[in-house]
């Protein structure tokens, strides 16, 4: 994610100042070219303070602000006659703020500045956009198509994929009904390539970033970029983006490079504060429990299968079986959620 989301908002509203005085001054321009007398009006105003406060140093007194606010009304209201017969508003040649609190300087006070409610908005906004580059627009609930999946019953299963699918299908939807306040925070959908992961993790992303909520959607090679430029301290923004998100989503966990020092480490921290937050994160990724456990050290492993907080959905067809309580089954080959029509987050 390129640059500080803080300093790319504010570039942002510097920009929006230059062109607002900009355009000012192209009105100004305009009506002077229409009628020479606003422009010696304008010249005239400029100059009125200064004056009064220079006749009121030479005399040795305190200027009359009385005066100098009657003059200002008298100069006005000519200009203002004189753009009314232009046909232009009455504000032509002022600035054109889109927030009446700040003027867009994006702060608010001067020796205790802080920041105005439009700058606290746009950043959220930018947040909100960057943490999603990774997510498809296209994929909702109401593009699923069942109709892809097998009819033929699953090996030993006694239901085929596309029954399996609409159930998995019917638990995110209930899952992002109920968030959340989901019984279990947290989904990892595992199985090999190309069983509709990623897409039912795009309808979820979609459905609850529709409502609202703060959804920071990324595959695992940019997760690990953010990884990575937390650790070297060159960017933390990104890092801590996935850390409070209301929902962090991860597609392809375990496609990622692992970088010595790097990527098991922050991993367990994101996992790990996360868990401490009480936050919602939904993972996809090709490994088994097995895998995940070799791959990321028993640490990670034990975070990402904890079956207290997380449900554990295998698209795989041929071995999808019946959890087991963390107790009597360690994260392992056993931990899998077996679908029924009784299921529920």
């Amino acid at each position: 994610m390129p640059g500080d989301v803080r300093q790319t908002v504010r570039r942002e509203f510097d920009r929006l100042l230059m062109d607002e005085e900009r355009d000012r001054d192209a009105r100004i321009d305009d009506a002077c070219k229409r009628d020479a007398r606003i422009g010696e009006l304008l010249k005239k105003r400029t100059l009125t303070m200064t004056n009064a406060y220079a006749q009121a140093l030479s005399e040795h007194r305190a200027p009359d602000r009385d005066a100098i606010r009657a003059e200002y009304a008298r100069i006005d209201a000519e200009i203002a006659a004189r753009l009314n017969a232009l046909n232009l508003p009455g504000d032509y040649l002022q600035m054109r703020y889109r927030c009446p609190v700040c003027h867009d300087l994006g702060y608010v006070g001067d020796a205790g500045r802080h920041d105005c409610e439009c700058f606290r908005a746009r950043l959220d906004e930018e947040r909100r956009k960057r943490a999603r580059l990774d997510m498809a627009g296209d994929d909702t609930f109401e593009a699923f198509n069942a109709d892809i999946f097998s009819p033929e019953p699953l090996p030993g299963l006694g239901y085929s994929q596309r029954d399996f699918m609409l159930r998995v299908k019917k638990l995110c939807m209930a899952y992002c009904d109920e968030f959340p306040n989901n019984r279990k925070r947290s989904l990892i959908f595992t199985g090999a390539p190309g069983l509709g992961k990623t897409f039912l993790l795009n309808c979820m992303a979609n459905q609850l970033y529709s409502r609202g909520v703060g959804v920071s959607y990324l595959t695992a090679y940019r997760m690990l970029g953010a990884m990575r430029e937390s650790f070297l301290e060159t960017n933390t923004e990104p890092f801590n983006i996935m850390i409070d998100a209301e929902l962090l989503m991860i597609d392809d966990l375990g496609s990622e490079p692992i970088y010595r020092n790097i990527t098991i480490e922050m991993l367990f921290t994101l996992l790990n504060e996360r868990m401490r937050m009480k936050r919602h994160t939904i993972i996809a990724t090709n490994l088994n429990a097995e895998q995940m456990q070799a791959r990321y050290g028993d640490r990670v492993a034990s975070r990402l299968m904890d079956t207290k907080d997380t449900m554990i959905i295998g698209f795989a067809g041929g071995d999808v079986r019946t959890r087991r309580n963390r107790e009597n089954a360690p994260y392992g080959s056993e931990v899998w959620i077996y679908l029924t029509s009784g299921c529920n987050i």
